[in-house]
């Protein structure tokens, strides 16, 4: 009986291992993925690979959110909705 107890309780834990590193791990090939076709440093693959959670977030913060690309966004917007037709 004890023995039983301690597999299911050992299965539920490895679920919930993975139904958590399965997100990160998509997150990672997308961040690798990106940078790859980027040509970026070397220094973002090795924080991606080494540090996955936050290498990842740290190389889609510095990319996606910097503050030109922010800028860029936000006067294409405005073109768009101050545009004469």
């Amino acid at each position: 009986m004890f023995v039983n107890l301690k597999k299911s309780f050992h299965n539920k834990k490895s679920l919930m291992i993975f139904r958590f590193y399965t997100p990160i791990l998509m997150l990672q090939m997308f961040c690798l993925y990106h940078a790859y076709s980027r040509h970026t440093a070397q220094k973002w693959y090795l924080l991606i690979i080494f540090f996955p959670l936050f290498g990842s977030l740290i190389y889609l913060y510095q990319t996606f959110y910097s503050r030109q690309n922010i800028d860029s966004i936000s006067e294409g917007i405005k073109h768009v909705f101050k545009s004469n037709y």
